[in-house]
């Protein structure tokens, strides 16, 4: 009799917490194990068969940051997303207006859902809204620019 099974190599990453890199070889393996383990029970509770774990190891990701949405109002309405608020300050001053001084505190760090929504209702320089397909992909992409401008600028 011929036995059909799905056979899945799947590929765990997860962020290790600051300071996992300096823990000794020993604390790697275990927590590994631990991880390993936790997944294994869990796909066996939800209706998989049998799972084998073929090793752990660790290797070295680049870091990814989260990306940041920042709104200012005054002298010119801006929304922009960037890492940090001195990039976010950066494109704001080459985009819209010098800095007076009182630019850091004018630059408030919103959300992602509050940015997303705030710019696909948002009339682009055609006066026509942003399509959907678009605020997604400037949204989700990793480059750092300024979402909107205040009219008067355009």
């Amino acid at each position: 009799m011929e036995i059909k099974a799905a056979i899945f190599d799947i590929k765990v990453t997860c962020n290790a917490h600051e300071g996992f890199n300096e823990e000794s070889p020993t604390v790697h393996k275990e927590t590994l194990e631990q991880l390993g383990n936790t997944i294994k029970e869990d796909l066996l509770k939800n209706g998989v068969d049998d799972v084998k774990i073929k090793g752990y190891y660790t290797e070295q990701l680049k870091a990814k940051h989260d990306m940041k949405y920042f709104e200012v109002n005054d002298p010119y309405y801006a929304l922009i997303k960037a890492y940090t608020k001195e990039k976010a300050m950066e494109l704001y001053t080459k985009d819209s207006a010098d800095d007076e001084g009182d630019l850091a505190n004018e630059l408030t760090e919103v959300g992602e859902i509050y940015a997303a929504m705030r710019y696909g209702r948002a009339p682009g320089e055609d006066k026509d809204l942003v399509p959907l397909k678009e605020v997604l992909k400037d949204i989700t992409s990793d480059e750092e620019m300024v979402l909107l401008t205040d009219g008067d600028l355009l």
